[in-house]
Formats: C-alpha cells, sequence, structure tokens
C-alpha cells in the first residue's frame, strides 16, 4: 500500500511542479506580454496536454499488448498510472481556481466563499466532472476490476486524445484576443 501511495503522491507532486515549471518559465519568457491570468491559463493547458498525452500513450500500450483475451488479459502499467495519475483531476480543479481568481469574474468576489461559489457555478460540468470522476473511477479500475479489463481501461484512458486539440483551439483563441 505504501508504494501505491508514493505513486499517488509522486503523481500529485509532478503535475504541480510542471505547472510551477511552465508558469516560471512564460513569466520569464513572455511576463512583459501577458499578465498572470494568461500565463496561468496557457500552463494549464500545457500540463493538460501533457497528461492527455501520456494517458493515451498509457492507454496504446495497454491495448495494443492484449492479444488474445480482451476480458483477463493484463498489463502491469494499467494500475501503476491510476495510481500516478488518481491526483490529477484535483490538481487540475486547484489550478482552474488559481486562475479563476485572477479573472474577472474571481476578482469581483468579495470572500473566498463567494470565489468558490462562483468558480463553480462559471463551469458546472467540468467541477462536477473533476470531483465526482476520481472516487468514482480510481476504485472501480484499482478495487474493485479485480485486474480484468484492462483493455477497456486502455481503452479509457485513449479517451484523452482530444485533450491537445482543445487546449491548441483554447490557446489559439486567447492568442488571437492579445
Amino acid at each position: 500500500m505504501e508504494l501505491h501511495l508514493g505513486k499517488l503522491c509522486l503523481g500529485c507532486f509532478y503535475f504541480v511542479c510542471l505547472f510551477h515549471l511552465i508558469t516560471y518559465v512564460l513569466n520569464k519568457s513572455y511576463g512583459h506580454v501577458l499578465n498572470q491570468h494568461q500565463i496561468y491559463t496557457i500552463a494549464i493547458r500545457a500540463v493538460s496536454t501533457i497528461q492527455a498525452v501520456a494517458a493515451v500513450i498509457s492507454g496504446y500500450i495497454i491495448v495494443s499488448s492484449i492479444n488474445k483475451d480482451i476480458i483477463t488479459e493484463t498489463h502491469w502499467l494499467t494500475n501503476p498510472y491510476t495510481w500516478f495519475n488518481g491526483l490529477y483531476f484535483y490538481y487540475d480543479t486547484w489550478a482552474m481556481y488559481k486562475a479563476f481568481r485572477l479573472s474577472k469574474n474571481g476578482l469581483q468576489c468579495k470572500s473566498t466563499y463567494h470565489t468558490i461559489l462562483s468558480f463553480i457555478r462559471n463551469d458546472i460540468a467540468m467541477m462536477l466532472h473533476h470531483i465526482l470522476f476520481p472516487p468514482i473511477f480510481f476504485p472501480l479500475i484499482v478495487h474493485y476490476r479485480n485486474n480484468k479489463g484492462d483493455f477497456f481501461v486502455g481503452c479509457f484512458y485513449m479517451i484523452e486524445v482530444c485533450i491537445p486539440f482543445l487546449s491548441l483551439r483554447g490557446l489559439l483563441t486567447q492568442v488571437s484576443h492579445l
């Protein structure tokens, strides 16, 4: 269990550090052109893209390694990647909240409570996805499936294939408003 918690902590540490590294580089390189909200938004999209590419590659490796029985064949990467990525959704919520606080909507709120409510209302579907997804799917993948269906878990990881394109669209929209 300690090893699994280590992977969970490592994943959380990785995403937070990656966000701060990208933010630092953007501040040094483009701080004179971009405001802090724009830098945070770009950093969030970059981390999301990196996470999505890792998920798609992991999913592809898992799916392509299963040759005969899609129900009972297993791949060693299925559960470790889930542990590593387990807190990504909470990191992403934290990072989006930081960016929201710097936006016009976030600055209009007088208290932290009202800022959080405004943040949740701003994109309720995304918040439900980020808050409810991990406690439902993490235990399903790691504990309740009894190492069956790695093929389907790999397919599930590959759903992230659209995220880099959505991030690029958002980035291009943001750049066009400069």
